[in-house]
């Protein structure tokens, strides 16, 4: 980490404490597409669009930012890719070691912010930010350390959500809100992807699940 720290916020810090770390992949991020897609994409569905945006092959080395327990690597690094994983919780990569050696595969944890990247310039031939934007600060220096680690052309799938269009839906982000996490709109998050450097092919939204596919340029 060096000098860097992540912000602390509640959304932050919970994702360092006992028991998020340990279940969030069980008990959470295994429904989130389904349950924020409003039952039209399934985590199935959502690993197919990774893995078809990204074609992992070997030889392909992949940054997956925010990993947390490293669903969106292990799915790269069983098709052949090298995946480094990072995040900024200690707690997150343990657990991403573990379901990897589970999987039977491998993955590079990296202790790091999103905003700070240990990788030289043009590094990686893919990125991939499994819905983390919404929570990790500050979005414009992420993206723009995404573009820096990318090879020209490098191949960027992330999930994030996106405001809510009814009542009910912009209470309760706006009560989440507190807690650190945004929710900005589809046209907000391709602009800052689009003011980073990275070229949004493709944006599809169901509900308020956002899917991005972007290349470095």
């Amino acid at each position: 980490m060096g000098p860097h720290h992540p912000e602390r916020t509640l959304a932050q810090l919970a994702n360092s404490i006992p028991p998020e770390p340990q279940l969030y992949e069980a008990v959470w991020r295994r429904s989130a597409a389904r349950r924020f897609s409003g039952g039209v994409v399934a985590m199935e569905a959502e690993l197919a669009e990774l893995t078809d945006a990204i074609e992992p092959e070997p030889g392909q080395l992949v940054v997956d930012i925010g990993c947390s327990e490293g669903l969106y690597a292990r799915t790269l690094a069983g098709r052949g890719a090298a995946v480094l994983a990072v995040d900024h919780s200690r707690e997150f990569l343990v657990q991403a070691q573990r379901r990897a050696g589970d999987a039977g595969v491998t993955l590079w944890p990296i202790r790091a912010l999103a905003q700070h990247l240990p990788l030289a310039d043009g590094s990686v031939q893919a990125a991939v930010i499994g819905g983390t934007l919404n929570e990790i600060g500050d979005v414009a220096a992420a993206l723009s350390e995404t573009r820096r680690v990318l090879s020209d052309a490098g191949r960027v799938f992330s999930t994030s959500l996106i405001d809510a269009t009814g009542r009910v839906g912009r209470a309760v982000q706006r009560a989440v809100g507190v807690s650190g996490i945004s929710f900005p709109t589809l046209a907000e998050t391709c602009r800052s992807f689009e003011d980073a450097g990275l070229s949004v092919t493709d944006a599809r939204s169901d509900g308020i699940l956002l899917r991005i596919r972007a290349v470095a340029r």
